[in-house]
């Protein structure tokens, strides 16, 4: 029997998380670059077949985390999230992703919720991630 989940989608999550991303680094001077943090398009469910189709052949490819900050910390190049609800699971492509991104020197992992989510950005983004092998 499958787990019945009644909180906010995926899609709903990475919006939440876009949201409070720009706040926070209008609040916090330290957090100033948190506005940088942007979302891919592969979450979206909703999405006619129409549309992707254009959307591969412009790059957009299975599995590619929900969320990227592009900036360097803790020794990492950049940060990705893959955004899952408290009760999710990564797919296939999700892992394989998760795996060449952290084996090309950014952090990448899984985040289940959106607590889950602001805590790792925050530690991100304030240096107190320690680097594998650290």
């Amino acid at each position: 029997m499958s787990k019945k989940y009644f909180g906010p989608s995926e899609e709903q999550i990475q919006a939440n998380i876009i949201r409070w991303s720009i706040l926070k680094s209008r609040e916090d001077e330290t957090l100033k670059n948190l506005d940088r943090l942007n979302g891919s398009m592969n979450g979206i469910r909703i999405m006619s077949w129409k549309i992707r189709s254009k959307l591969k052949p412009m790059g957009v490819k299975a599995g590619f985390p929900d969320l990227n900050l592009p900036i360097p910390r803790c020794g990492y190049l950049g940060l990705y999230i893959e955004l899952k609800t408290p009760i999710g699971s990564a797919t296939p492509e999700q892992k394989d992703w998760i795996a060449f991104l952290s084996s090309q020197g950014y952090f990448a992992c899984v985040c289940k919720g959106e607590d889950a989510a602001r805590r790792v950005i925050i530690d991100y983004i304030s240096g107190s991630l320690k680097k594998k092998g650290e």
